[in-house]
This record gives C-alpha cells, structure tokens and sequence, in this order.
C-alpha cells in the first residue's frame, strides 16, 4: 500500500520488480503481476525452496520459475549469466529502469555488531567488508560501508541509477553520526517512512525501530526531515502515531559532554558509560563506581568512559536524564 501511495494504485503493472536478496521470497507474498516480478538470491537452496513452491502451486503461483535465480549482489556483475535476459534488458535500458523497483529487506549484519559493543563477539570482518562493491567504494562510505545493507543500496545508487528503492532498515542510515559519509553520496528522495519494533520481525535480536522506506534515485536532494507512520506493536489499541525523523544538526550530546570532562583530576566520585549517541545505545547509559567497573564499550572512543567530579555532577545528571527519558 506505501508504493502504491507513491508509484500508484497501478504499480504493478506498470514497474518491473527485483529482491535481489529474496532469501525464500517472503518478501514477495502479496504481489500480483508475476511477469514482472524477479527473485535473487546468494544461497542456491533458498532458490531450490522458491521453485519447489512456484512448481507445487502451479498456475497459482506469483512467480515464474525462470524469474528466480541464484546472484551473488555484492560480488557478481549484471553481465553475469545468471541474470535472465530480460532483466539485463531492463537495467540497461534507461527508460525501463526508471520503471524498476528494488523491493529488499537486507542482511543487517556488520563488521562490528552489538555482541562486539557488549565484549561477547568479534568483528565480522569476513561478512561485510570482502565484498566488491565494499573495495569499490569504500572511500565515499567511512564507517556506514561495514554494512552489508549500506554496500546493497550504493551498488543500486550507483549501477541502477534512476531506480525506485523499496527497502527496510535502520534509523541509523538518516541519523548516526558514521553514515554522514553515506549521506553525503546517497542523495535520493525519501517519499515516504514507516517505523516498527524490531521484534515485529522474526529471528531479529534487541530493541531498536526497523523502518520501510520508499526512495526516489532519479529525484536528487539531501534529507533534513520526513514525518513518518509508526506502528505502537505493544500498545492497546495498536494505532498508528506519527514521529518527526530529522537529521540531527550541530554538535552531538556528547561532544556538549566532553566539555565538562576532567581529565587530570585524581578524585572521581564516580563513571558514567556514554557510548554513543543514538537509540541502539540507550541500554548502555549507566553509571559506575569506577571507570574500572564499566563494561561493554569495546574499543569505543570519545567519552566511552566519563569520570564523575563534583565539578561535574550537574551535567552528569543532566546528561544521563536525556539520555533516559526519551521512550
């Protein structure tokens, strides 16, 4: 229904569709024109169990069986023979890619994940960051290229120029301070926004908002704010709210924090953990009795671990209360 609000009550009939990380093609469910639709995937048995199901429902199907293919996105290129014929017609054919929807929900794993953060996990360095599109293009992405979801929409942002992009992810990609970098080269029109819990999702671990986006490649321009839809999933009745998203301006509450840091004195009443500065660090903010007895913030940098004075007991408390009293 989100597309159709952009692209029209007709969308399907009138734009070609892609998962280019399709998994079993869950994502697919409820589409209706399947002579526009393709599925990719990297692992050969998902494409087994979609075709399996395309061959057991028959005519019923919202596939077709030569539509479904395994592609490695991050490593293959669009010459590769995997490709069927017509979608190769279509991305290289300016006029149809305008028409091409990448409809995905992506891997969200990184080099360094909350396990990292939180000292139980290493760094997965050989998921996200040996892929081609990685090496291609890792100098325009800094930090945001540790993540496979960041290296799937700058191959699309870049080799399907002018495409539509359907896709769920993070708030971290319009917020975080690491994906400035990727802000500054992803310059697509966000139409539209919608947020949800992420334990709406299956097999999806912590507690931080997951959001579909619809973006417009061929419409060029920075993002500053959109007005999104929430899902309340606990609240009773589950209604839809509306939630101002901006991009954050100035400096970070961190940086306002580190002005009140002391780094000579010898008498510390206390440490507060104040790593990061976005949602998916909420549940690190606490205080200690000592920077010794902070755990959790891995290699953070910055005011990680902040020594707490009398000089500085108001913006500790200060500190900590917005950190807090957000929901």
């Amino acid at each position: 229904q989100y597309i159709a609000d952009v692209l029209g009550e007709n969308w399907q009939d009138e734009y070609y569709i892609w998962d280019c990380c399709a998994g079993t093609g869950n994502l697919l469910a409820g589409l209706t024109n399947k002579y526009n639709i393709w599925a990719s995937t990297l692992d050969k048995a998902d494409v087994r169990v979609m075709q399996e199901r395309i061959e057991e429902m028959g005519a019923g199907s919202n596939l077709l069986s030569s539509h479904v293919f395994q592609f490695d996105f991050l490593n293959d290129g669009f010459d590769d023979p995997k490709l069927p014929q017509s979608l190769r017609d279509i991305l290289s054919d300016p006029a149809k890619r305008r028409r091409l929807v990448i409809y995905i929900n992506p891997p969200y794993a990184e080099a360094g994940s909350a396990k990292t953060v939180a000292n139980t996990g290493s760094n997965k360095t050989g998921v996200s960051n040996v892929s081609n599109i990685y090496n291609e293009y890792i100098t325009t992405l800094g930090k945001a290229g540790r993540e496979l979801f960041v290296q799937f929409f700058t191959r699309i942002y870049h080799e399907i120029p002018d495409a539509v992009l359907a896709e769920f992810s993070k708030l971290k990609i319009l917020q975080a301070p690491n994906f400035s970098d990727f802000r500054n080269m992803f310059q697509a029109k966000l139409e539209r926004l919608f947020l949800m819990p992420s334990y709406t999702f299956d097999n999806v671990k912590g507690k931080f908002p997951i959001g579909f986006y619809i973006w417009r490649t061929d419409k060029h321009c920075s993002f500053k704010e959109i007005m999104a839809q929430v899902y309340e999933g606990n609240k009773e009745p589950q209604l839809l709210t509306t939630k101002l998203i901006t991009l954050p301006q100035g400096h970070s509450i961190n940086e306002w924090l580190k002005t009140y840091e002391e780094k000579t004195v010898k008498t510390e009443i206390a440490a507060m953990c104040c790593v990061g500065t976005d949602f998916q660090h909420q549940n690190y903010i606490n205080i200690a009795t000592s920077k010794e007895c902070i755990k959790g913030v891995g290699n953070a940098k910055g005011i990680a671990k902040f020594g707490i004075t009398p000089n500085n007991l108001i913006p500790t408390c200060i500190y900590i209360s917005v950190r807090h009293c957000i929901e």
